[in-house]
C-alpha cells in the first residue's frame, strides 16, 4: 500500500470513531432525559437515604422490610455523602 492510501484509511477510521463516540453520547443523553421524565433513577432514593444516614452517623444497613432498603456496597453510599450533605433529594437526583 502506498503511504497516501494508508493515510486515507487512517482518516476514515478517525471519522468512524468520532461518529461512534458522538452516537454513544447522544444515546446516553437521551437515556438520561428519558429517565428523568419518568421520575428519575429507580434506586436513587435508597442510595440517597443511605448516604444521608451516613452523614448523620446512623447505621447504613437498616430493616430490609422498609421501603427502598439499601442493598448495595457501602462505597456507593460513601460516594454520595457529599450530595446528601448539601442537597435535597430532588436536586441530588438531578445532579445524579
Amino acid at each position: 500500500m502506498s503511504a497516501r492510501l494508508r493515510h486515507g484509511w487512517i482518516n476514515v477510521w478517525w471519522v468512524l470513531l468520532v461518529v461512534l463516540v458522538w452516537g454513544l453520547v447522544v444515546i446516553a443523553v437521551g437515556l438520561v432525559i428519558q429517565d428523568s421524565l419518568q421520575g428519575g433513577p429507580v434506586d436513587f432514593e435508597a442510595y440517597y437515604k443511605a448516604a444521608a444516614r451516613l452523614v448523620s452517623g446512623e447505621v447504613l444497613y437498616v430493616d430490609l422490610l422498609q421501603p427502598d432498603p439499601y442493598l448495595y456496597p457501602p462505597l456507593l453510599a460513601q460516594l454520595l455523602t457529599p450530595l446528601a450533605a448539601t442537597l435535597g433529594i430532588l436536586r441530588a437526583a438531578q445532579v445524579w
